[in-house]
């Protein structure tokens, strides 16, 4: 089907306004015979009846909801033509006329009311009311008066619920057609009835039985004119008012106006070289619209304007006859004003621009995956109906559109691709062309299914879609009827207008002036049309760069809340890829113009808009919200802004860790404002709800990071490195449960302040983390060796494994390492400490010497513990007592001890060779050690025991069954041997020193009875000793003498006693 172009007259100031749409696609499919067609078409409620030439009746019916009539039944009334049909208001019937006889049917179904029949008739018409009888004169009604007109009569009949009644004949011949006019009489029927026989326009006054004759409406050569009277309501006058049709020759034709009384009431519409309506009149206020035949135009559709008497656009339907009009067939039929050229060549370069848009224009093509559930932006396309535009000025659209088309006066093509029609059963050849035929009914509405596609809403993110709650329709009661299908001609819908201009503003980009025309009238439209139209504004506004109306519209508000979704601005307007910024409902229409026109996105625009916004105007809809939180850390760069829109504005939306405040951390965590995180997990974790290990373990990465950063953050955060270290270590105290983490944040501190976190390791020694805390010692040991205070809280944190082991020996091993890597190290062997342990020493050996005559004498170790907190080298005894110990619990549950005390050994000045004296070599020079060490308990107790006795007091053990006591292996002799070598040091002590005879002393009580009888111990003493000095001695043994003398002579008077018993109990049972 060929394109045309349109030109309209600027001056006319009006738009274009009427569309095709295929009404009935399926009649001949319901036709027996080859030549059967239409021949009436008659519209009641939401049914649709069709007559055919065969004599039938097709009922059609619109269903609710239905995009299109259905065919419901089929009637056959007689085997001839159909030729008129008339709705009875008041007795709701059908009077169908069909080979001049008019028969009765009840509505809606045409049900045969079997009541009588009009026969001989050539037309019947319904009797009009009166529209100036009032309401006291007009009797209630319960009939219908219809007209009759028969070739010889005009007869006035009254249709009842139960009979036809005849009320009058009035002589008339020839009469073809006619109609009753509303006259100016007070009687409740009109009396009055325009006919048309088959020469002239006659007025009949049936109450007087009188003709008033008008004027021919063929000349004499010229006779097979078919009249029409057309009756119609002048807006511009408020009375009704009649066409009557007039063929002046074979190329020319008009019409004139009359009332119901005959007079003239406006000027005459002439058709030049146009030839006659054939094909029917119809009014639609302001003009008349005709289907013309000629010499050259077969079928042509004129319209033509009651008030300034012009034909105002027309075009040839003969190269798109209406069989050919399918659902395929949609391009724009577009007339040109009178006087104005057709330009085919820039029809075509208009139709390659609109359609073959390159990447320069505003508007892209569609995008391929959006072909198959949108429409392109093709102004000539109505993507849900089979529809034609006619290009006509329409002075009842309204002036919102009025206005807007005055404002877009450069010239533009709104045409589209040839697009071949579809083949049908119903098409006609190449070289024949159908007569169609026009008429009107009562006004038909059709679902606008291409505008409520566009007024539906979708949800970019889910794709659910959103019906309109109000459906927009299609309004027509012209219909045009080939002989097969039949099309309703109707207006085009205020914002299908607008939506062509506005396209038409983009292609030839005057956005501007069709943004200023709309910005004074869209607010006349109310919900969803309002805010469609709302969106055009915007979009024109931000393509043409006018930021500050973009911003003044995008926040207009509705309800207390947006119309516009600010998603719309982040996901269309914006540079920024945000999950969640397609989560809104957005127009069809309104997608597929976003998807087509290229946005010069904004950043700076966004960010101005947000923060008009943000918070106030979307406190009620979160899903914005969240998305608008998102977009402004997205756009922050300057910590400062970020931690101040934090502050004020943010912090009262992480209060969990939702799925939108998880997007934030992922977005911050890359960019140079990531400082900003501490305050959001500070914030995170007040909430016990938000108090997950991920956010306390990335607090505590954050607080670090900020230790090791410029001190300008810290200041812009309001923070100190001494709280931030209190943070971290606070986290791991109450919150920090993975051991790893734990770990990994507590030696990052040891790293920046090593005093600090000793203090803590120290006061948190025995929480749950202790073998933690053991490991850390381990790892940083290295790098602290010169570090007292962290050498001693590591030994702690080795005790303190050592003892939850229960003193296991495998676990001794790493503790005592430390303790006399510790013991030996610089820091603790100072030489103040070295002076202190020498002085120590030395008085040891005076307080325990054999001149004191004071025994036992104190053993060294525990001399050394009661000395502990008196001397100054108090770290070193503490280390030194409890590598005793240590090594004492090791060497009694036999493991080889001799690799830790080689480092003992070798200190200069031997200070610690007391401790190598747990592992023996030689008995004989440990012994000789001890005695010249001045500990000559330990000497004694190893002469017996070859060890060294435990210490009385101690720092480990408080339980003594942990220390293993160890049996002797010396015999006796060798004990004695080893005595009596301990008596030999004595004695030469007291030769050198005669006050050191307390030790002999000593020795001969104490060793005198157990060890050596009173022989062996007078032997080995020396020969001149005073007795006064063995006196205690000597009544000793006298007195143990006697007491074994006591005890044999018990045992033996026992013995005796035994015997008597024994005998006399024998003998009593042997009675």
């Amino acid at each position: 089907m060929e394109s045309k172009k349109v030109v309209l007259d600027d001056q006319l100031g009006t738009l274009s306004g009427y569309q095709f749409r295929e009404l009935l696609t399926d009649v001949a499919d319901s036709f027996d015979l080859d030549n059967e067609h239409i021949t009436t078409i008659r519209s009641y409620e939401a049914n649709l009846y069709v007559g055919t030439s065969k004599g039938k009746i097709l009922h059609y019916h619109l269903f609710e909801d239905a995009p299109s009539y259905i065919l419901i039944t089929q009637l056959s009334i007689l085997d001839e033509p159909v030729t008129k049909m008339i709705i009875l208001p008041q007795t709701q019937r059908a009077l169908i006329l069909a080979g001049g006889t008019a028969t009765l049917y009840s509505l809606p179904e045409l049900t045969p009311s079997n009541i009588g029949k009009i026969r001989d008739a050539h037309d019947i018409l319904l009797l009009s009311y009166s529209v100036h009888a009032t309401t006291q004169s007009r009797a209630p009604v319960q009939n219908d008066k219809i007209i009759a007109f028969t070739p010889q009569k005009i007869r006035i009949l009254q249709v009842g619920p139960d009979q036809i009644k005849l009320l009058k004949d009035v002589n008339y011949s020839k009469a073809i057609k006619g109609i009753s006019t509303a006259s100016a009489m007070s009687s409740n029927y009109s009396n009055l009835v325009l006919v048309a026989n088959d020469s002239h326009y006659d007025i009949i006054d049936l109450k007087h039985t009188r003709k008033i004759p008008l004027f021919e409406y063929s000349n004499g050569s010229n006779r097979n004119v078919n009249p029409y009277i057309i009756p119609f309501n002048a807006e511009d006058k408020e009375e009704e008012e009649y066409l009557l049709t007039i063929s002046s020759d074979e190329t020319t034709s008009m019409s004139m106006f009359i009332n119901p009384l005959g007079d003239v009431t406006r000027g005459t519409i002439t058709w030049i070289e146009e030839g006659y309506p054939s094909g029917g009149v119809v009014i639609e206020w302001p003009y008349v619209v005709g289907l013309f035949s000629s010499s050259k135009d077969k079928n042509k559709l004129i319209f033509s304007s009651l008030e300034t008497f012009e034909v105002v656009a027309s075009t040839s339907l003969d190269q798109k006859q209406p069989d050919n009009m399918t659902n395929e067939d949609r391009s724009v039929t577009e007339f040109h004003a009178p006087g104005l050229e057709l330009n085919h060549q820039e029809l075509q370069q208009d139709n390659a621009d609109l359609n073959k848009i390159d990447d320069k224009d505003p508007l892209s093509k569609e995008e391929e995956n959006l072909k198959d559930d949108t429409t392109k932006l093709d102004v000539s396309k109505n993507a849900e109906s089979d529809q034609e535009s006619l290009s006509i000025p329409n002075t009842e659209l309204n002036k919102e559109t009025d206005t807007i088309e005055k404002q877009i006066t450069d010239e533009v093509t709104l045409t589209s691709k040839d697009i071949e029609p579809k083949a049908s059963n119903s098409e006609m050849n190449d070289t024949t062309t159908d007569s169609l035929q026009v008429c009107k009914v009562t006004q038909i509405k059709l679902d606008n299914q291409s505008l409520n596609d566009k007024l539906s809403r979708i949800n970019l993110l889910t794709k659910e879609r959103e019906l309109p709650g109000i459906s927009e329709v299609d309004k027509g009661s012209i219909l045009i009827y080939s002989k097969s299908k039949v099309w309703l001609t109707y207006q085009l819908h205020q914002i299908d207008e607008i939506l062509i201009l506005f396209h038409k503003a983009l292609l030839s980009s005057t956005t501007n002036e069709f943004s200023k025309a709309l910005q004074s009238t869209f607010d006349s439209f109310k919900g969803l049309k309002h805010d469609f139209l709302l969106y055009l504004l915007i979009i024109c506004d931000f393509l043409d760069e006018n930021y500050d109306n973009t911003l003044k519209y995008l926040t207009r508000i509705k309800g207390g809340e947006l119309i516009i979704s600010p998603l719309f601005v982040v996901h269309f307007l914006s540079t920024a890829e945000l999950k969640g910024s397609d989560n809104f409902l957005i127009f069809k229409g309104i997608l597929e113009i976003c998807d087509g026109v290229k946005f010069k996105k904004s950043d700076a625009f966004v960010a101005s808009y947000l923060s008009e916004v943000y918070p106030d105007l979307v406190k009620n809809d979160k899903t914005s919200c969240q998305v608008i939180r998102t977009l402004f850390y997205v756009q922050f760069s300057d910590l400062k802004q970020a931690y101040d829109f934090f502050k004020n504005n943010d912090q009262d939306n992480w209060m969990e860790l939702d799925s939108t405040n998880n997007e934030i951390i992922k977005i911050l965590q890359g960019k140079s404002i990531s400082p900003i995180l501490y305050v959001i997990y500070e914030k995170l974790l007040a909430v016990s709800s938000a108090n997950v290990p991920e956010i306390i373990e990335s607090y505590c990465s954050m607080c670090l990071e900020l230790l090791s950063g410029d001190i300008i953050i810290l200041e812009q955060l309001n923070i100190t490195k001494d709280q931030l270290i209190d943070k971290i270590l606070g986290q791991l105290q109450k919150n920090i449960e993975n051991e790893n983490a734990y770990s990994k944040y507590l030696l990052e501190v040891l790293k920046i302040d090593s005093e600090r976190s000793f203090q803590y390791l120290k006061k948190h020694k025995n929480s749950k983390f202790k073998d933690t805390h053991k490991r850390i010692m381990d790892e940083i040991s290295h790098s602290h060796t010169n570090e007292l205070d962290f050498s001693l809280l590591r030994i702690e944190y080795l005790e303190g494994s050592w003892i939850d082991s229960n003193y296991k020996i495998e676990e001794s091993k790493e503790l005592i390492s430390e303790l006399i890597k510790v013991l030996i190290s610089p820091t603790v062997l100072s030489n103040e400490n070295r002076i202190n342990f020498e002085i120590l020493l030395a008085t040891f050996k005076v307080e325990n010497s054999l001149q004191e005559t004071k025994w036992p004498k104190l053993e060294w170790i525990d001399y050394v513990h009661l000395n502990l907190n008196r001397n100054e080298a108090k770290e070193l005894l503490k280390l030194y007592l409890k590598v005793f110990e240590l090594l004492y619990h090791m060497k009694s549950n036999g493991w080889n001890i001799e690799n830790y005390l080689e480092d003992l050994s070798n200190i200069e000045g031997r200070l610690f060779d007391y401790l190598t004296y747990l592992t023996p070599k030689n008995t004989e020079s440990i012994i000789d050690l001890l005695l010249e060490f001045h500990d000559f308990s330990c000497a004694e107790h190893f002469a017996i025991h070859g060890s060294l006795p435990f210490s009385s007091h101690s720092l480990y053990f408080k339980d003594s069954s942990f220390i293993k006591s160890k049996e002797t292996s010396f015999t006796s002799g060798a004990i004695k041997s080893n005595l009596q070598r301990i008596l030999d040091h004595y004695i030469r002590e007291d030769e050198a020193d005669s006050l050191n005879i307390a030790c002999i002393r000593h020795f001969a009580c104490t060793y005198g009875y157990s060890i050596f009888s009173p022989t062996e111990m007078l032997n080995l003493l020396p020969q001149d000793i005073p007795v006064i000095h063995l006196l205690q001695y000597l009544e000793g043994v006298i007195i143990d003498l006697k007491a074994q003398n006591r005890e044999g002579i018990v045992k033996k008077a026992l013995s005796k006693a035994d015997s008597a018993f024994t005998s006399k109990l024998y003998k009593d049972l042997s009675l």
